[in-house]
């Protein structure tokens, strides 16, 4: 499976011996014998591409202000590890595992549209903005001097910090 495209998990394969024959019985003395076995192995595998596109799909869904945002795009399958699959149920083709993505901003705030749509805004009408944007966890909002209540027509004036913890 070294190059396939297909992906297998720890944990998401079975190996059952079927059946075990013996040239001799055991426990005799002898210089050779021949031993013959059936073995089903049983694996539950994917497409990795499959899988991000996916994942692609996920984003969309749950982060529609995320833009064009591809997982895939961004050469994704070099930072997921798959630990060992949680269950799987090979009569069912079903296989249960978490991922980690190793990946950091995946879903990077394009500050220079965010400051566009904020420009000329006042307080309450930036946070009704920012609140639809379920990519934000959490905002600060401040006008300096203290008797602006509006941000500044021009984007390029609008200051705007991310942290990415």
């Amino acid at each position: 499976m070294k190059d396939s495209d297909l992906k297998l998990i720890d944990g998401a394969s079975s190996v059952k011996i079927n059946e075990f024959k013996s040239s001799i019985p055991i426990g005799t003395d002898t210089d050779s014998f021949t031993v013959t076995m059936e073995i089903a192995w049983q694996a539950l595998v994917f497409k990795e591409k499959d899988f991000m596109a996916l994942i692609d799909n996920f984003i969309a869904s749950k982060y529609p202000n995320a833009g064009n945002f591809s997982f895939s795009a961004t050469g994704g399958n070099n930072q997921i590890q798959y630990p060992k699959a949680n269950s799987t149920d090979f009569k069912k083709g079903e296989l249960f595992f978490t991922f980690n993505i190793d990946k950091e901003n995946i879903l990077a705030v394009n500050t220079a549209d965010l400051q566009k749509e904020l420009s000329g805004r006042g307080e309450n009408d930036i946070r009704t903005l920012i609140a639809d944007k379920k990519f934000i966890n959490e905002a600060t909002i401040s006008f300096w001097p203290f008797w602006v209540n509006r941000a500044p027509a021009n984007p390029k004036k609008v200051n705007i910090m991310v942290d990415n913890n």
